[in-house]
C-alpha cells in the first residue's frame, strides 16, 4: 500500500513521470488517518442529531473513492468528478439521471454540514433543464492510500510533480509577458511613449523605441538587475501603415487585434491557455529567436522557482518605481503585478500559525504536510501611505490592521494586500514574525467549524 496526494495523480505528473496507473492500480480509499477524512467522519453524529436525516458519511466517501479508482482505470490519472445532468418528463427515480443526481445531493448535504477548504460541489446552470456539479478538491490536502500490481516509485512521481508546477511558472511570466507586450509594447509604437518598466523577483523586463518619420524601433531587455546583465534581447522595425496597421519584416499587423488576441485567447480560455501563449508569441514576437528566449525564461524560473527574499531587500532592489528615467524617457503607466507573496501555514489541529517566508511568485514547493496545515497568503505590494508617516505606531495588533490590508474577499487566500510602506513602520516595535502573523491572524481561516443554524 502505498500513501500519495491526489495531486501526484493528475495528468501532467503522470505523463511527465511515465508511469502506468491504468493497467497497475489495484484497490484505492481515502486515508483514515489524514484532518480531513477523520474530521467528516468525527461530524456524523452531530449531523445524525441537528439534522434528523440518514446520510451515511462512509458510504458517500466510498462513492467518491470509487469515482476515483474507476477514472484513473479507465484514463491512466485523476482530474476531476464532473456530471452535467439533464431532466426530462418522462425521467423517473430509477434513471441514471436521478440515480447520480440523489448520490450528489446526499454529498453536498454532507458537505454544506461544516465549512471546510478541501472539498466542496460547485453547481452551475447550464440550459432551462441542464445544469451541472464539479468537485473542488484541495488536491494537495488529500492524501490517498494505493494498492498497485507492481511497485510505484514515488520519487518519479514528486519529481514530475516538480516539472509540472515550474512549467506552470513558466506559463505565468509568459502570460505576464504577453500582457505586457499587449498593453504596453505596443504603445510604445503606436502612441507617444517610449519606455516601459515590469519587474519579476530581480528580473526587469523592459520596452524601450525609437521613432523616425513612419519607422518605430522596439526594443525588448530582459535584465538580471542585481547583476546588471542582460541575458535576452528582441527588436524589430515596425513601419507605420494607414490607420493602425503596421508592417513587420514584411508582415503587416493590426495593432489593435493585438490587444485583442491576447485578451479572448490567453485571459478568457483556460483549457487552452499554454497554446494560445506560444501561439500568441509566435505570432506576433516577429523574428524572436525562440530558443534563446525560452532559455532566458528557463533561467527566470529556475532562479525564482522558491527563491526566498528578505524584507528589507525588497524596496532597496525591487519595486517597479525604484528605477531612473532619462531625460526623454516618456514611460507607459500601466498597472501590473508589482508584489511579492508571504506564506503562510495554520495547523488545522492545533491553530499554530508559522511562516514561511517571502517570494517572488505564487509557484513555489514547499516541504509541508498540507493534510495537516492550511496555507495561507498575502501580497506585498508598493504604496505610499503618507499619512502613516506623519504619526508615530507604538503598537501592533489586528485593529491596526484593518484600514490598510486590502481584501478583495477575506476567506480568499489569494487577494491579501498589504502595503511595503505600512509594515515598514513596525520594524522597530515587533519582529518580522510577529508582524506577519498578526496579518495572518486576521485572514478568515475555517476548518470544519459546524454551520450556523438560521
Amino acid at each position: 500500500m502505498k500513501t500519495l496526494s491526489m495531486n501526484l495523480l493528475s495528468k501532467e505528473v503522470i505523463e511527465k513521470s511515465n508511469i502506468d496507473l491504468k493497467n497497475n492500480i489495484k484497490f484505492l480509499k481515502f486515508n483514515r488517518d489524514t484532518f480531513f477524512i477523520k474530521k467528516i467522519l468525527g461530524m456524523q453524529h452531530l449531523f445524525n442529531r441537528k439534522e434528523k436525516e440518514n446520510i451515511d458519511f462512509e458510504e458517500q466517501l466510498k462513492w467518491i473513492e470509487d469515482e476515483i479508482l474507476n477514472q484513473i482505470k479507465e484514463k491512466g490519472y485523476f482530474d476531476k468528478i464532473y456530471y452535467e445532468f439533464e431532466f426530462r418528463i418522462n425521467d423517473h427515480n430509477s434513471t441514471v439521471n436521478y440515480i447520480y443526481y440523489y448520490r450528489i445531493e446526499k454529498i453536498i448535504k454532507m458537505l454544506n454540514f461544516f465549512k471546510n477548504d478541501i472539498l466542496n460541489i460547485k453547481t452551475k446552470d447550464i440550459g432551462s433543464r441542464e445544469f451541472s456539479f464539479e468537485f473542488i478538491f484541495d488536491k494537495k490536502s488529500i492524501f490517498l492510500d494505493l494498492e498497485f500490481e507492481n511497485d510505484i516509485d514515488i520519487l518519479k512521481l514528486e519529481k514530475a510533480n516538480t516539472m509540472v508546477l515550474k512549467n506552470d511558472f513558466k506559463y505565468y511570466i509568459l502570460e505576464s509577458l504577453t500582457e505586457i507586450f499587449a498593453n504596453v509594447g505596443m504603445r510604445c509604437i503606436c502612441e507617444n511613449y517610449n519606455f516601459s518598466y515590469n519587474r519579476f523577483g530581480k528580473y526587469e523586463f523592459i520596452f524601450r523605441s525609437k521613432k523616425e518619420n513612419d519607422r518605430t524601433k522596439l526594443i525588448f531587455f530582459i535584465n538580471n538587475k542585481l547583476k546588471k546583465e542582460n541575458i535576452f534581447t528582441w527588436e524589430n522595425i515596425y513601419i507605420k501603415k494607414e490607420y493602425d496597421n503596421y508592417v513587420v519584416n514584411e508582415k503587416e499587423i493590426d495593432i489593435s487585434s493585438v490587444y485583442s488576441f491576447q485578451k479572448h485567447l490567453i485571459r478568457n480560455y483556460e483549457d487552452d491557455k499554454k497554446e494560445n501563449i506560444d501561439e500568441f508569441i509566435t505570432k506576433f514576437f516577429i523574428n524572436i529567436n525562440f530558443e534563446e528566449f525560452y532559455r532566458a525564461i528557463d533561467s527566470i524560473v529556475n532562479d525564482e522557482f522558491n527563491k526566498k527574499y528578505e524584507f528589507e531587500e525588497l524596496e532597496k532592489y525591487f519595486f517597479n518605481d525604484k528605477i531612473e528615467l532619462k531625460e526623454n524617457d516618456k514611460r507607459v503607466e500601466w498597472e501590473s503585478e508589482d508584489y511579492f507573496y508571504c506564506f503562510g501555514t495554520k495547523n488545522r489541529n492545533n491553530g499554530e500559525i508559522n511562516i514561511l517566508g517571502i517570494f517572488s511568485s505564487y509557484y513555489n514547493e514547499f516541504n509541508i504536510d498540507f493534510s495537516e496545515n492550511q496555507i495561507g497568503i498575502f501580497k506585498i505590494y508598493k504604496n505610499n501611505f503618507q499619512e502613516l508617516k506623519e504619526k508615530e505606531i507604538t503598537e501592533i495588533n489586528i485593529k491596526t490592521f484593518e484600514d490598510f490590508i486590502v481584501l478583495d474577499n477575506i476567506t480568499d487566500k489569494k487577494d491579501c494586500y498589504v502595503p511595503y510602506d505600512f509594515l515598514k513602520q513596525f520594524y522597530n516595535i515587533k519582529k518580522e514574525e510577529d508582524i506577519f502573523k498578526t496579518i495572518f491572524k486576521k485572514l478568515d481561516f475555517y476548518f470544519f467549524e459546524v454551520k450556523d443554524e438560521d
